[in-house]
């Protein structure tokens, strides 16, 4: 009988699910990957996240060596398919190993597991994934209903061809993709001169004249039509890792009370619909002269359009016209939410809103 006792173990063993790992193995390394996913929460790193993932490859191996060294199966791994009973797995792996010197799951480290190969090309594919896919946490609440803050978001970094930050952190080959500009009405993802990813939606491209007038997009003079579409409900209290406010219609509104918003369905040139939360008449951006965008920028507007900074904005204001550089993602879907201030609080999950695609 073999039971490794190292804190490096999960990843010297990397993907190897047979034999046993001790406490001493097992805890001290699933400690730093759960600081670093708090790290990576704070920070809204795609490359923390990405390395969250691969080193949480190793940790899923090693919790079912840790299993059967307390002489239990692999299976109760499914109990974090349940978020509230995955707090259960906890018992089992916080005690010591199984008393008798020898149990069903002994195996001695050096023989050959079926598993460790495909855990290893599972991990070349979580690296190439990533390469083509990314997460960004939504902070500000800026995308309202779309999207809420502590919303993490999967991202095509490849979708809008290659960028200067679509290959990070390698630099892609000149000439391998051309870069694309994000259609109207699509969503993307940049980088702020400051480094932060912000999404917003595009309404108008090089060469476009855009304005508004209450409330009502005008794209090359002609009005993009609103409908009413109902009212967004949401809760009055902070939300995500920035502990956003939610602006209401109905305010003031009391912590924990209803935020009632009314939403509106907007529609573009190319037939595209999206619904957007427009807090109250006459708001300060609900009218715009006329401009034209410049060549290799677009014209980009929050959904969430009378609490947010975006293009109708101007430089000087954290705004203005999004630069085709900085721009190297398109939103997929929302991997997890988190109603509170990190998402390793899964008492704070939002579990209506897991995979749920974004556009």
């Amino acid at each position: 009988m073999i039971v490794e006792s190292r804190p490096a173990a999960p990843l010297v063993q990397f993907g190897r699910v047979s034999g046993r790992l001790s406490r001493q193995g097992y805890w001290p390394y699933v400690i730093c990957v759960s600081a670093l996913g708090a790290l990576a929460a704070g920070l809204d790193s795609a490359r923390l996240w990405v390395a969250v993932l691969v080193l949480s490859t190793a940790a899923l191996a090693a919790t079912v060596r840790r299993l059967h060294d307390t002489d239990r199966s692999g299976w109760w791994l499914l109990l974090l398919a349940l978020p509230p009973l995955g707090l259960i797995l906890l018992w089992p792996l916080l005690r010591p190993a199984s008393r008798r010197r020898q149990n069903r799951f002994d195996h001695a480290v050096s023989l050959p597991d079926p598993w460790r190969w495909p855990a290893i090309l599972g991990f070349a594919a979580i690296v190439g994934a990533s390469q083509m896919l990314g997460l960004t946490v939504e902070r500000s609440g800026e995308m309202r209903p779309t999207l809420l803050a502590g919303d993490l978001v999967l991202t095509n970094r490849l979708a809008f061809g290659a960028g200067p930050g679509s290959c990070a952190p390698v630099t892609c080959p000149p000439d391998w993709l051309p870069q694309e500009l994000p259609k109207r009405g699509e969503l993307f993802v940049f980088r702020t001169p400051e480094g932060r990813p912000r999404i917003l939606r595009a309404a108008g491209l090089p060469g476009d004249r855009v304005s508004l007038a209450g409330g009502v997009v005008h794209v090359n003079r002609a009005a993009l039509p609103q409908t009413e579409a109902g009212v967004f409900v949401d809760l009055k209290q902070p939300q995500g890792p920035a502990r956003v406010l939610p602006k209401c219609a109905n305010d003031p509104v009391g912590a924990g009370g209803d935020c009632v918003t009314p939403m509106r369905a907007e529609t573009l040139p190319n037939g595209r619909r999206h619904l957007i939360l427009d807090l109250r008449a006459g708001a300060p951006g609900d009218m715009m002269a006329e401009r034209i965008v410049p060549p290799g920028q677009i014209f980009a507007l929050a959904d969430n359009r009378d609490d947010a900074i975006d293009s109708r904005w101007g430089d000087g204001a954290g705004g203005g016209m999004v630069p085709a550089s900085a721009i190297y993602a398109r939103p997929l879907a929302v991997v997890i939410s988190g109603q509170g201030g990190s998402l390793l609080d899964i008492f704070g999950w939002r579990l209506n809103r897991i995979a749920r695609t974004v556009e």
